[in-house]
């Protein structure tokens, strides 16, 4: 018996020490989430209170007191600010929240986080400060505008065009081939320039950058006014007619009518990713009578331009389902009679409840 004990006796330490963590595990769990729920409690107290406040300062509505403002609160204070800054723009709503930042001394709030080692910290004080246009922020913003967290350098460019436009502008277009820069946030923070400079920039770009910067150039382009982007793409055309990848950027982008002769060009190309743009183009520009073309692209054995083909000629202006329908006969390839069901099941000419079998609708 002694003995047998003296064997438990390692076991029962063991099983003991294993409950106790389990309990004080527990325990944090419960404090944690306490914590947290607080925490989660204030800030909706705290935007119950001062988005109203923010609201009337969009319309220029505030009252002539303000609550004083909890330093423990001005975190979350400026979030909500900036919530509302992002909501709407105009000279009108920008300067009324401005005059509600200056009036609750949020700068002060914000200038220690500059130098913060937190990220979040600066983060916020980037998007801020430089809503604020407060020059103040322009030498963090430089210094991380080639930092490796795409949202900070984001942050430092959008602080750039906000407080310094004449100089941030350019510098993000030196920047524009950044991997973690994606066409739509830049174009959304270039619209914060003035519209005139925008315009200059853009222009002398067009003019004088060589081919290989030109893509993602054309993306934003296309992102901030597509309604001229044709203008443009004519005048890329012009300066590098025989150049693959702006001439496949273009066939992507523009729905501009006159790109039909390019588009019928260029679905003969050598090059892939060329040939199934110009295929898609046409899907966009194209008429009936580049039917034939379209289905004798998609009778072919790169599964990729099948699909495009197939999509392209779905669009087809003029095309009824049952010619639609007739056309799966005349495919020789099993995986081009598949991708062309896919699109006619994505265009509503084939349900669930039908099914197809070598070419004939049962």
């Amino acid at each position: 018996m002694p003995d047998t004990e003296i064997t438990l006796q390692p076991i029962t330490i063991v099983v003991i020490v294993l409950l106790l963590s389990c309990v004080g595990c527990l325990l944090t769990s419960l404090v944690l989430r306490y914590f947290r729920l607080k925490r989660e409690q204030r800030a909706r107290d705290v935007d119950a209170i001062w988005r109203p406040y923010c609201f009337a300062a969009m319309v220029n509505d505030m009252p002539e007191q303000l609550p004083a403002l909890n330093p423990a609160d001005a975190r979350i204070v400026t979030d909500i600010w900036l919530d509302c800054v992002e909501r709407i723009r105009g000279f009108e709503s920008t300067h009324g929240l401005g005059v509600l930042a200056m009036r609750l001394r949020l700068h002060e709030h914000l200038l220690p986080q500059l130098r913060s080692g937190k990220t979040d910290l600066k983060l916020q004080a980037l998007l801020a400060l430089g809503a604020m246009k407060d020059t103040r922020a322009l030498p963090l913003a430089l210094s991380m505008l080639d930092n490796d967290y795409p949202l900070m350098s984001l942050a430092a460019a959008r602080a750039l065009v906000e407080i310094d436009p004449h100089n941030g502008v350019g510098m993000v277009l030196d920047r524009l081939d950044n991997p973690g820069w994606p066409a739509l946030r830049i174009g959304q923070l270039l619209k914060l320039a003035p519209a005139k400079l925008l315009h200059a920039e853009f222009a002398k770009a067009l003019e004088t950058w060589p081919a290989s910067r030109l893509g993602k150039l054309l993306e934003i382009l296309h992102a901030l006014a597509e309604s001229e982007f044709h203008q443009v793409a004519r005048h890329v055309m012009k300066r590098f007619p025989d150049d693959t990848r702006l001439l496949a950027i273009i066939l992507q982008l523009d729905d501009d009518p006159d790109l039909h002769a390019l588009a019928v060009r260029m679905s003969q190309h050598e090059n892939a990713t060329l040939r199934r743009n110009a295929l898609a183009a046409l899907g966009r520009v194209g008429t009936s009578r580049d039917q034939a073309l379209l289905v004798s692209a998609l009778d072919c054995d790169d599964w990729q331009q099948q699909q495009t083909a197939a999509r392209a000629l779905a669009q087809l202006p003029g095309l009824q389902r049952d010619a639609a329908l007739a056309l799966l006969p005349g495919l020789t390839h099993e995986s081009a009679r598949q991708h062309w069901r896919e699109a006619l099941f994505l265009r509503g000419w084939l349900h669930y409840s039908e099914s197809i079998t070598d070419g004939t609708l049962s």
